[in-house]
């Protein structure tokens, strides 16, 4: 018979191995449990970034398109935001056509204006004065136009060397006073430049174009008629 010692010792000898094993497996997942811990942590700093890195486009996004319709040199708004209020106005024009006599708002009661002005001799300006000084000419033309008309005129660049105003509820004669303050702070500038203006009524029923055409014409009679003057559209000559 073998003794109790012997057989102990067998035993320990076999149990040896699997000591070994069950230890090396308890290591292995305390390891793996480590490291699942710290991808976890990776992984939720990676989010809040990514989270951050969404936020910060997401409000130069909102920047790049608030300012997508902002002239850089004038800060006048682009063409593209008069067509937004001129639709605006038609918008509002159709409804009140469309509702009945008693509950028809003011709106068809009310008439509108254009104002276009250009730079004059802009070309020749720059070339004698250099391209900063048209810029700064420029710059200073739009400032004296949002200096001398309403806060809910407005106040565009139309394009080149051209602005433009968009005179809700004003009378063509209105219209024609405001041209005319604006030309006048224009010429008694120290930029030594003048600019000629042309002005039309607002007809909703019609398209932009169309209503900026007959502004233009009136632009064109200024500067033909001797510049640095303000001209009213003339449907009978055009």
């Amino acid at each position: 018979m073998m003794r109790t010692s012997e057989f102990g010792r067998k035993i320990n000898k076999l149990s040896v191995p699997a000591l070994l094993l069950v230890g090396g497996i308890a290591v292995a997942q305390h390891v793996e449990n480590r490291q699942l811990k710290w991808r976890s942590r990776q992984y939720d700093q990676w989010l809040k970034l990514l989270e951050r890195s969404n936020a910060k486009l997401q409000e130069q996004k909102d920047e790049l398109e608030r300012t997508s319709d902002i002239d850089f040199l004038t800060k006048l708004p682009l063409r593209q935001t008069v067509y937004k209020d001129f639709h605006g106005l038609q918008e509002a024009y159709a409804r009140s056509k469309q509702a009945g006599p008693h509950r028809r708002s003011d709106t068809l009661d009310h008439t509108h204006a254009l104002i276009l002005l250009d730079l004059d001799n802009f070309h020749d300006y720059n070339e004698s004065h250099g391209h900063n000084a048209g810029d700064t000419a420029l710059q200073q033309a739009a400032r004296r136009m949002t200096e001398n008309t309403r806060d809910n005129d407005l106040k565009f660049r139309w394009g080149g060397e051209e602005l433009g105003i968009l005179l809700p509820r004003i009378s063509t004669e209105g219209a024609m006073t405001v041209a005319e303050k604006v030309r006048a702070a224009i010429a008694t500038g120290s930029e030594n430049i003048t600019a000629s203006f042309g002005v039309a009524p607002v007809d909703l029923s019609k398209s932009l174009e169309v209503n900026i055409g007959m502004a233009d014409q009136a632009l064109f009679d200024a500067k033909s008629n001797g510049r640095d003057q303000v001209v009213q559209f003339d449907p009978a000559r055009h």
